[in-house]
């Protein structure tokens, strides 16, 4: 058995040629217009851009010197989009209106019934659908019969869509065809698996492929019950009253909608099941339970954006309980000693914010990520604090004993700089809420290396200011490193003293270096001297000032 030739004389190769047919061209547009010849040519070469530039109501119509329209060149060589283009343009309608029609194929006869209103009828040149399922353009297939494109309709050898697919072994499409139906007067007529062409042949008998054999087989056995539709979902025959037409939306490699039949059964399994997973998705508590709603979506066949949805959802719930894992495990390896546990909590973090997860929870984990990068930040710098303590490289010999290396050095910049950086990182990471432990030990840092630098300070001596002094009119004025002036050398003694004294205080609860202790004790020690010195000759010139008066007064 045999359909004879491929359809319309299609010999192959990578194009479908211009098969040997009457010429056939529209009323009102001229064979020889350039742009007939382009806008067929450009459906044929896939070149969406120049058929809508060329487009037009009197171009749908248009048949090439083989009888071919743009829509059966770009049906014929799977060219979706333009297939697409050309049938929201009114094309299908076009191919109607040329066609002429009839409203049923007889079983088991040779040539169609022509009983009662017309839907399609024997053409010259085969449709665009015949050739969509002769070269097995499986969504061409379903966006021509979504768009009212009949499957009962016969080629000049009287060949229905189901014996091409069939004799091209083209198996999904042979399934979709015994899924969908043509509506008369209200009455759904099935693709007949028993028609045949005029060689006599029906679908079965033409194909070579075992898979479409069998499925034909059972559907003219089917038949004979009067259950003449194919189940999309369980693969059963089943009659019109105990099935129902669908349109879905499939994602084999990019999403199409599709026409299907299910079963009434199928049907309520597959409502359940979406239910059950719109149920899940809106609760997205458990992994377990939306993962499980996804399979029986799946098995049942249930709506492709019902399970796109789920899916993006359990991704979403994934991503979330594998953040909030990371933010446990985050927090309980705080303090960190490097940056390397935080991986795993910024690739949640990315993941959680590609899949939209809760704002909330991607707030969390960008706080622990704050918090933890500025532990790290301090605890670097409190590490990094104990090389500007004060130490016995920092005590030398002077000329009366033990000095300490005074602020104007260099090693006194580097570390009065360290402290102000120090407390930046302090005040950062208690913004952040770092831990207490750590903000801990960054204070007591600081606090050394404060009262170090105090000590260093109180150390240096006042700074002479003769410009004042001389604007004063002679008289003297100091002014120490903590910003007071003194304006007698008592005064400036007693300041000097009393700094040193609270510096040294501060220092040695602190814990500062004994030998550096011990060398600002021996400068406090000359200084009291010194001070001593000043305040008994300080008595002297009160006592002399006193009896001078004294004196004075006498006189009078």
């Amino acid at each position: 058995g045999h359909c004879n030739r491929r359809p319309g004389g299609h010999r192959s190769g990578r194009r479908a040629q211009r098969p040997p047919n009457t010429r056939i061209m529209t009323d009102d547009v001229p064979a020889d217009e350039p742009s007939s010849t382009l806008f067929i040519d450009a459906a044929a070469a896939g070149d969406l851009d120049a058929v809508r530039r060329l487009c037009g109501t009197a171009e749908l119509r248009l048949r090439d010197e083989s009888g071919w329209s743009a829509l059966t060149w770009a049906s014929a060589e799977g060219h979706t989009p333009v297939v697409e283009f050309l049938i929201q343009q009114g094309a299908i309608d076009a191919e109607v209106e040329q066609a002429g029609c009839v409203s049923d194929v007889a079983e088991d006869a040779n040539l169609p019934s022509l009983v009662g209103q017309s839907l399609v009828t024997t053409r010259a040149a085969t449709s665009p659908l015949h050739w969509a399922c002769w070269k097995g353009h499986l969504r061409v297939v379903w966006m021509l019969l979504l768009n009212n494109m009949s499957p009962l309709e016969l080629d000049s050898e009287k060949n229905t869509p189901l014996h091409l697919a069939a004799a091209g072994g083209h198996l999904e499409i042979v399934k979709t065809l015994l899924s969908v139906c043509v509506t008369v007067n209200g009455v759904e007529k099935p693709v007949p698996v028993k028609a045949r062409n005029a060689f006599g042949n029906t679908a079965a008998q033409v194909t070579k492929h075992a898979g479409c054999k069998s499925l034909l087989s059972k559907a003219v056995e089917a038949a004979a019950d009067d259950r003449r539709f194919l189940c999309s979902s369980s693969g059963l025959f089943v009659g019109s009253r105990e099935s129902c037409a669908v349109t879905v939306v499939d994602r084999v490699s990019a999403p199409s909608q599709r026409p299907v039949r299910y079963s009434t059964e199928c049907a309520s399994k597959i409502r359940a099941a979406e239910a059950a997973l719109e149920a899940a998705t809106a609760a997205m508590d458990k992994p377990e339970a939306l993962q499980s709603a996804l399979d029986a979506a799946n098995a049942s066949g249930a709506s492709v954006h019902l399970i796109d949805a789920g899916t993006a959802a359990l991704l979403r719930l994934e991503a979330q309980l594998a953040l909030e894992e990371q933010v446990i495990t985050v927090n309980r390896l705080r303090p960190l000693e490097s940056r390397s546990p935080l991986k795993p909590l910024s690739s949640c973090l990315k993941l959680c914010r590609e899949r939209e997860s809760l704002p909330s929870l991607i707030e969390q984990g960008e706080q622990v990520l704050r918090s933890v990068d500025a532990e790290l930040a301090l605890q670097e710098c409190t590490h990094a604090s104990s090389s500007l303590r004060l130490t016995d490289a920092h005590v030398t010999d002077g000329d009366e004993g033990d000095e300490l290396i005074l602020p104007s050095h260099t090693f006194a910049v580097v570390a009065d700089a360290g402290i102000a950086s120090l407390e930046g990182l302090i005040a950062a990471a208690r913004a952040a809420g770092a831990l207490d432990e750590v903000l801990r030990a960054g204070d007591s840092a600081l606090s050394m290396l404060m009262a170090e630098s105090e000590l260093r300070h109180a150390l240096d001596e006042p700074r002479l200011e003769e410009a004042e002094a001389e604007a004063a009119g002679g008289e003297t004025s100091w002014l120490h490193p903590d910003g007071q002036k003194s304006t007698s050398p008592l005064e400036r003694l007693e300041l000097q003293c009393g700094a040193l004294a609270a510096a040294l205080e501060k220092s040695e609860v602190l814990g500062t270096a004994e030998t550096v202790l011990e060398a600002a004790r021996a400068k406090q020690a000359s200084l009291q001297e010194l001070l001593k010195q000043e305040v008994a000759a300080e008595e002297t010139r009160v006592a002399k000032a006193a009896a001078a008066a004294a004196k004075k007064a006498k006189k009078k």
